[in-house]
């Protein structure tokens, strides 16, 4: 066993490098969001005047699975905002983990195989060149990681615009949940401040570029396989038109 740091100045060497650190950006972005959202509810009578306001937060974050009880009080004068009792409940449900799970699940797995294949190209480069069946194994397993970022990335898109737009609807769905308290008030519920999500952007641009990256490189292991030697083996044996490795005479050049 020698160390060979030949193959990793190759183009599917060097891939995998980049693949590693960008496997590790793409689940870690997603593993290390949270985010404490703050709702303000308001009580205004029908000249907009405030009669009672309180603040609710909840907290968010990687898996996305979290049952959230939302509790506020009104209190106002003759109990006008809340006839009923206190304090004011509202449930709801926050459930993205299977898609969040999927999506870093994928990221681990590109991280560890390229991470082992690597170590296979520098450790192991006689034994990778000369035996047909590893190219063969890195090629199907290169193809595999390819179509689950693909995947996974499509699910985690959607998936994260929605997490992002139930934050945006809570509030909405808080009024329409308490209008009924007292018909002769009006009540508002806003989020206060916003929650910046940059950072799911940020996920799923680095998922986007281990897609190009997988199946970038899917193309530079087919070239160790046997598929493709015997391809270009075919190519440069195979006869022309005067015959193999035809040698035109004088005569044939020049006429």
């Amino acid at each position: 066993m020698v160390l060979n740091l030949e193959p990793l100045k190759e183009p599917r060497g060097f891939i995998r490098i980049v693949q590693i650190f960008m496997a590790i950006l793409a689940f870690a972005t997603t593993t290390s969001f949270d985010a404490d959202a703050r709702i303000k509810i308001e009580c205004r009578n029908a000249n907009n005047q405030l009669l009672a306001f309180d603040n609710v937060s909840y907290h968010f974050e990687y898996p996305f699975e979290k049952h959230v009880n939302l509790q506020f009080n009104l209190k106002s004068d003759n109990n006008i905002c809340n006839p009923g009792k206190y304090p004011i409940e509202y449930p709801f449900e926050i459930d993205k983990k299977a898609s969040s799970e999927f999506y870093v699940t994928t990221g681990v797995l590109s991280f560890l195989y390229a991470l082992a294949v690597g170590v296979v190209y520098v450790l192991l480069t006689d034994a990778y060149e000369n035996t047909p069946i590893f190219p063969f194994i890195d090629l199907v397993a290169t193809g595999i990681l390819a179509f689950f970022w693909f995947m996974a990335w499509c699910v985690w898109v959607a998936q994260s615009n929605n997490v992002k737009t139930d934050y945006d609807e809570v509030p909405d769905r808080l009024r329409l949940h308490i209008k009924g308290l007292n018909p002769t008030v009006e009540y508002k519920c806003f989020n206060d401040p916003s929650v910046n999500f940059t950072k799911l952007t940020v996920s799923l641009v680095f998922g986007f570029g281990n897609i190009i990256l997988w199946a970038g490189s899917a193309w530079f292991v087919y070239k160790e396989t046997h598929f493709h030697r015997n391809r270009e083996m075919r190519a440069q044996y195979t006869p022309d038109a005067n015959g193999p490795h035809h040698i035109p005479s004088p005569h044939q050049q020049f006429s």
